[in-house]
């Protein structure tokens, strides 16, 4: 399953300012688990769809998962070995824009620890700095 919008008004578009703060609160109200990202950077849909997999193999049923990830901005890219000029690419792949504070998903479990261990497996595997928000402690780095 790749992460693409089901309807957008323009396929092709310009590349927007990511170094914008993200001026949402980083407390997570409904959740006991959720990563948070620490530096502006573009998630493919194919690394997201890789966090979903894996979250769903590592916690089975132990814990609720919401992610919290929408594409919103195409990419295009032109074919290999062709010359400069002739308009813009075709679309290649869809990313989401990801903004420091912003959360990329969250964890609803009673088992904190088996969760905890997850989260942090998958903060190492992302390509985006990230950290664990846990609702009890606070900050975990």
């Amino acid at each position: 399953m790749v992460f693409y919008p089901k309807r957008s008004r323009f396929f092709n578009s310009h590349l927007r300012n990511n170094k914008i703060c993200w001026t949402q609160s980083k407390q997570s109200n409904f959740s006991d688990i959720s990563l948070i990202c620490a530096q502006p950077a573009y998630l493919c849909g194919n690394q997201a769809d890789f966090i979903r997999s894996f979250l769903k193999k590592k916690l089975k049923k132990q814990a609720k998962i919401i992610i919290k990830l929408k594409p919103s901005m195409p990419i295009t890219k032109k074919p290999s070995e062709t010359r400069m000029g002739k308009g813009k690419g075709s679309l290649s792949y869809w990313v989401t824009i990801l903004r420091p504070g912003q959360c990329i998903f969250k964890l609803n479990s009673h088992r904190l620890n088996t969760v905890n261990k997850v989260a942090s497996n998958i903060t190492s595997k992302l390509s985006v700095k990230s950290f664990c928000f846990v609702k009890s402690i606070r900050w975990v780095l």
